[in-house]
């Protein structure tokens, strides 16, 4: 049952006693801008010395992931009292060869025997998985909660790695923003299992295509979304409707893959922040916007 209050539309959460927190969320978005930094601010990233970004979202004991095949980009960190793992999204070509990869495979056989995976997503997660390990490890985050996030291409990766490292730490909370479908029904079941009581919100913004790929029934391999999904019906703070249901025309499956094919711009514009360009306090539009970038 969906009860309206002002602007925010709130259905009971897949988590009992789960609320999505919207400040932790800006925060998110703030550290996927920063690790968007170019050139000799990136290397800033580790004393977390990169303006605005850094500034909004203060971290410490900065760990930096990186796969130079690949591209692949994330850190490990302390926030608050708790120890973080973000995940960079799509920036360059390799990245999209990454995203476009759509075959399914199974990483994990017997202990998930029917669950499938997008192939170049858990391939960008695998590039890190080690370092993060160790990161992780250096840092004694198996005494600690871990809290996990992504935007875009790191959303999925984020997911992937939730669902791994919850082996050996103890997660907190994860947040994606802009996920792409990932896995089978299988794999989301799983997941589901798996991370039972930690808090998951899969956001979404407006008429971001991204969250529409891979398309549900591509090659017939029946690929789902996990829920809940946070949908921002407008590119502001509180404007969000949470559906625990799949494929739910209250949020972002009332688009399609065609009507939001002009809307790349909502992709960096979560929350009202930019999560994709360095130092940019504004998201590249807005649902009031003239025109789309």
């Amino acid at each position: 049952m969906f009860v309206q209050t002002g602007v925010v539309l709130v259905a009971a959460t897949a988590v009992a006693g789960a609320e999505y927190d919207e400040s932790s969320a800006a925060l998110d978005i703030w550290i996927s801008q920063a690790m968007d930094c170019p050139g000799s601010q990136a290397k800033d990233l580790a004393s977390w010395d990169c303006g605005l970004a850094c500034e909004q979202a203060p971290l410490s004991d900065v760990h930096i992931l990186q796969n130079t095949t690949l591209d692949t980009y994330g850190l490990v960190a302390i926030q608050g009292e708790e120890c973080m793992l973000a995940l960079r999204g799509t920036k360059n070509t390799d990245n999209i060869v990454s995203d476009v990869d759509i075959f399914m495979s199974n990483p994990w056989g017997e202990d998930c025997p029917k669950c499938k995976v997008h192939d170049g997503f858990y391939g960008a997660w695998h590039s890190l998985q080690q370092k993060a390990h160790e990161a992780l490890n250096a840092m004694g985050c198996s005494q600690k909660t871990l809290r996990v996030t992504g935007h875009s291409l790191g959303a999925s990766m984020a997911a992937l790695a939730a669902y791994e490292l919850s082996q050996w730490y103890p997660i907190s909370a994860v947040y994606t923003y802009g996920q792409p479908r990932t896995g089978n029904s299988h794999w989301v079941e799983a997941y589901s299992d798996r991370l039972a009581g930690v808090p998951y919100f899969r956001v979404t913004d407006y008429k971001d295509p991204i969250p529409h790929l891979i398309l549900h029934n591509m090659f017939y391999q029946g690929w789902e979304h996990q829920l809940p999904e946070v949908y921002y019906e407008s590119t502001k703070l509180g404007a969000y409707t949470i559906c625990s249901e799949s494929r739910s025309t209250l949020c972002s499956s009332q688009w399609t893959v065609k009507t939001t094919s002009d809307g790349g711009c909502f992709h960096c514009s979560y929350l009202g922040l930019n999560p994709c360009t360095c130092g940019d306090s504004e998201p590249q539009c807005t649902t009031d916007s003239n025109s789309l970038v």
